[in-house]
């Protein structure tokens, strides 16, 4: 797999070696972006195509899980996990549990554990963009129209305003029919 066709996963975490570390051990597999600053995760995460992002729970200025929030708001097909130490397990818990996260990791970590997660994480981020890439786009509703109470006008347009919920409606009639 050449490099541009390699998923890109970015690694946040304000101590260096534990970036390097991460680095190390995904750097076969994936095109590795890393900072130290959750700020620039974001900024990151808002003008490039980033698979998955690991962050870092215990961090200065902003705790993972905000970070992780906001790229969510950034980039909501980023696949987000935590990475954590014991103290930080109920805030980890707590997020998943709200949607915000995909996984946390435990420090000190596994290998083979953030291999298996970090791919599973990667289909799913592949999954969801091609069901983007592939969704009908939405039809354009008229959701005022204020038609003629009275005269003429009234009796040619008998369908165009209904009280249909909609799991229930149909087409409308072709615009042929109105006259």
């Amino acid at each position: 797999m050449t490099k541009t066709n390699k998923p890109t996963i970015l690694l946040v975490d304000d101590e260096e070696r534990i970036l390097r570390s991460l680095k190390l051990l995904l750097r076969h597999e994936y095109n590795i972006k890393t900072t130290t600053d959750g700020r620039e995760a974001i900024d990151i995460c808002s003008h490039q195509k980033i698979d998955v992002v690991i962050s870092d729970q215990r961090m200065p200025i902003m705790s993972g899980v905000d970070v992780l929030k906001r790229i969510k708001e950034k980039s909501p097909s980023t696949i987000r996990i935590l990475l954590t130490g014991y103290a930080d397990l109920a805030a980890a818990i707590g997020s998943v549990n709200e949607g915000e996260i995909y996984r946390f990791l435990q420090k000190p970590w596994n290998g083979d554990e953030i291999r298996s997660v970090v791919a599973s994480a990667v289909e799913v981020s592949k999954q969801m963009s091609d069901l983007a890439s592939t969704a009908i786009p939405p039809t354009l509703e008229v959701r005022d129209i204020v038609a003629p109470s009275s005269g003429p006008e009234k009796d040619k347009i008998p369908n165009l305003v209904t009280t249909t919920p909609s799991h229930e409606r149909t087409r409308p009639p072709h615009p042929a029919s109105w006259f």
